[in-house]
């Protein structure tokens, strides 16, 4: 049982829909009412939030309102606050937590969510799967906890009754979505009436990652990002570059878009202790150049007159290394390394959800050991110092 919302993220529904198909569930209880919509539409502005990288929320807020990240123990996720009266704001977030989401009997049940008295269900779905509430407590739990930069933070009391939406999502990743409104019940109900409930129908299978894997165009992030530190089992969310390419072809010599950091005639035995183990655990952060034609690179006896220390490779920084094989009869795994200059490649997830990639796919890591190529190729992320991954 529960006292406060969950966790969650942002994002537009495009991370969903693209390349996975998506589905919309409205609630059973009363939403898309018939009635006037009054002056408040006119000012509203439809938005998206991602509540987990399998589900997303699509609803109407003010469209002078501004938006936040907020946290509250293990919960966190979207508010929107209006700038002229911070008490008047919209809370959306959600959680992993299977048993928050469960009854005693074990049966999904949107009333477990929270444990407090001072939430009234005013209506439920027969399956038990949604309903609307209203919030006495006067208190919004992210407002102390939340961003500072907020005008709310520090408001903890707020003189609305909160009036709420929540929904239990299972499939295909459980997660439960909660809305709450600290407004005039006119604002509120306009907001809850319209809400739509959308998950990815299909993730990406297995095979296809492996071909993009190949491609060298596959990234991936685990979520959590500190398995070790976390009860819940570890997934991996797989991504596809969205608004960026990566460069695969070598067009001129000397390079024009890199900087040519050493040559080696055999870096499997070159790079680290000579057992090859260094050289393996790098394939997957190396990007593979190919010439664009023949006669691109020198001819095989030509001296490059670069390092050939396994140092001035290493010393690329981690997810910048480039390569190129340049063979010659003597050396057939000759390579040359390279650095771009004037560009750089991802390493990290520095927002969420990142706006550069878009989701493919999230696995079980337990799900992906008949694919041992895959955790070999895929391009890993790590997330920046306080990103929050929402969990799957």
């Amino acid at each position: 049982m529960r006292q406060s919302l969950a966790a969650a993220g942002i994002a537009a529904v495009a991370l969903l829909a693209a390349g996975c198909g998506a589905s919309t569930h409205q609630a059973e209880v009363a939403h898309n009412r018939p009635g006037t919509r009054s002056a408040i539409a006119a000012s509203m502005l439809w938005t998206t939030d991602q509540i987990t990288s399998a589900t997303a929320v699509r609803l109407e807020i003010p469209a002078t309102w501004r938006s936040y990240r907020v946290f509250a123990g293990d919960t966190g996720g979207t508010e929107w606050v209006n700038p002229k009266d911070p008490a008047e704001r919209i809370d959306i977030v959600s959680t992993g937590c299977i048993g928050c989401m469960q009854n005693a009997q074990g049966q999904w049940d949107v009333r477990s969510l929270f444990g407090t008295s001072s939430i009234r269900w005013t209506s439920v779905s027969t399956n038990l799967m949604q309903g609307e509430f209203v919030n006495t407590s006067h208190s919004d739990p992210y407002v102390a906890n939340g961003n500072p930069a907020n005008p709310a933070h520090g408001q903890s009391h707020d003189p609305y009754i909160a009036h709420g939406f929540a929904e239990i999502v299972p499939q295909p990743i459980a997660a439960d979505v909660e809305l709450e409104v600290w407004a005039p019940a006119s604002l509120a109900q306009a907001v809850i009436r319209h809400v739509a409930v959308q998950t990815v129908s299909a993730w990406a299978p297995i095979a296809q990652l492996v071909r993009w894997s190949h491609l060298g165009d596959l990234y991936g992030v685990l979520w959590p990002t500190s398995p070790g530190y976390s009860s819940e089992p570890p997934e991996e969310i797989f991504l596809l570059p969205k608004g960026f390419s990566v460069p695969a072809t070598l067009k001129h010599w000397p390079p024009r878009r890199f900087r040519a950091v050493a040559v080696m005639d055999s870096p499997q035995t070159e790079i680290g202790t000579g057992t090859g183990t260094l050289w393996n655990n790098m394939q997957s952060s190396i990007y593979w150049l190919t010439p664009g034609r023949s006669g691109v690179l020198p001819p095989s006896g030509t001296a490059l007159h670069l390092s050939t220390s396994q140092q001035a490779v290493l010393d690329v920084p981690a997810g910048h290394l480039f390569a190129v094989p340049w063979p010659s009869p003597s050396h057939p795994d000759r390579t040359i390394f390279l650095e771009p200059v004037g560009f750089a490649m991802p390493t990290e997830i520095t927002e969420w959800p990142p706006q550069n990639f878009r989701i493919v796919a999230v696995y079980p890591l337990s799900a992906l050991q008949n694919a041992p190529t895959l955790q070999y190729a895929v391009r890993m992320l790590t997330a920046a110092q306080g990103v929050r991954i929402p969990g799957p």
